[in-house]
């Protein structure tokens, strides 16, 4: 399924006879597997996830009232619902699984998979990048790029250089595939995650106080510094992305600020409830989107709604942040953090309840979000079972 969304769909075109029976056959695997169980272990899914499903039924009940299109709002509504039950599945699995172990080496092999075949057959995107197709939009294929960075960081163990250099050929990969794509606030957002894995692992590395690894350490960073040097010096300073940053004036930005005036006035017309989910392209007359989570909630959900979305999300913000405080700036604490900004970060350019990339990075958020909250709480031996691998 996540092959399908993040891969097949991008590189040949949509099948929604596909999306939804996987969803459907999902859906049914989990009742099945509870009924079998006979129990329903659905303390195990953070509520962040099923906030989706309550987001959906808002949308559909305030929708009925506020919408624009609701034919459009439905249909909208359903792949809403579809993403969602994927989520559920994701952390019950990985719950059952004591970890997201499995996740991660999903997401690697998806984003390796990827990145080769933009390499070796991409094409160009609208003046952007390399992409996988000429319909693969390049901030959604730097989406998976950036998944497979902190999924190859997260999964990588601290302490040893070895596995750190496997890990690091390719997050290094995955990054020049975002510069080749183009994707400036992709790059912001990466290159943050990868500079904190870079500085935590070496210096987790450095600390250990082996020889061995000091001195393998060094010869490995050595040549990545120097090729880096010559990569920004010779080609990252031609390279399309790099004008594109030093361009104040590039056209993206100017629409953007129309978007989110756009989106104000729509607010203003129906504070409360919004004009309905995924109805901004209507009510603005752009037919488009408002490239913002933030923007585009408000013009959507209203202030009721817009709370109803962004208190789980902040709140697990806010425990990652403290956690990362509290622990000493741990490894897999430092990092998870950096995800988390770095996701944040991406809401000012991106939409979360649009994108499935941003559904499965909010899943990881939440669930590990949530085994804090275990440690916190000091849970029963018996809760703490379910999650035999506790990061961070």
């Amino acid at each position: 399924m996540l092959f399908y969304v993040f891969m097949y769909v991008e590189t040949w075109g949509d099948n929604y006879i596909i999306l939804y029976g996987a969803s459907l056959i999902t859906g049914c695997s989990l009742v099945g597997h509870w009924i079998s169980e006979q129990q329903i272990d659905l303390k195990f899914v953070p509520y962040g996830i099923w906030n989706n499903l309550v987001m959906v039924a808002y949308s559909v009940i305030t929708g009925f009232f506020a919408a624009y299109m609701y034919s459009e709002l439905i249909d909208s509504c359903i792949t809403y619902a579809a993403f969602s039950v994927i989520c559920i599945a994701v952390c019950y699995v990985s719950a059952e699984e004591g970890s997201m172990e499995w996740l991660y080496k999903v997401l690697i092999a998806i984003a390796l998979a990827c990145a080769i075949y933009m390499l070796t057959r991409g094409t160009e995107w609208g003046g952007y990048g390399r992409t996988l197709s000429s319909h693969n939009n390049p901030h959604v294929f730097a989406a998976v790029m950036n998944l497979g960075i902190f999924s190859a960081a997260y999964r990588c163990k601290k302490h040893d250089t070895k596995e750190a250099i496997v890990s690091g050929a390719m997050i290094l990969l995955f990054f020049f595939c975002i510069i080749e794509s183009g994707s400036r606030k992709y790059l912001i957002a990466s290159a943050f995650i990868v500079g904190i894995w870079g500085i935590t692992q070496s210096t987790s590395i450095w600390r250990k106080n082996d020889t061995n690894q000091r001195i393998l350490l060094v010869i490995t960073l050595i040549p990545i510094i120097g090729l880096g040097a010559y990569y920004i010096q010779n080609m990252f300073s031609s390279s399309l992305i790099y004008s594109r940053l030093q361009d104040n004036n590039d056209a993206g930005n100017v629409n953007r600020i129309v978007l989110y005036q756009k989106a104000i006035e729509i607010f203003k017309n129906n504070p409360l409830f919004g004009g309905g989910y995924d109805q901004f392209k209507f009510w603005s007359g752009t037919r488009g989107y408002a490239h913002s989570t933030y923007a585009e909630a408000i013009a959507d959900y209203g202030f009721v709604g817009s709370v109803l979305y962004f208190i789980p999300l902040f709140y697990a913000a806010i425990r990652i942040i403290r956690n990362a405080i509290n622990s000493n700036r741990e490894y897999h604490s430092v990092l998870l953090l950096a995800f988390c900004l770095s996701e944040l970060f991406l809401g000012v350019g991106q939409i979360f309840y649009m994108e499935f990339c941003h559904f499965i990075a909010w899943s990881i958020i939440f669930f590990l979000s949530a085994q804090i909250g275990l440690k916190e709480k000091k849970a029963p031996d018996q809760l703490k079972q379910k999650y035999r691998y506790i990061r961070p």
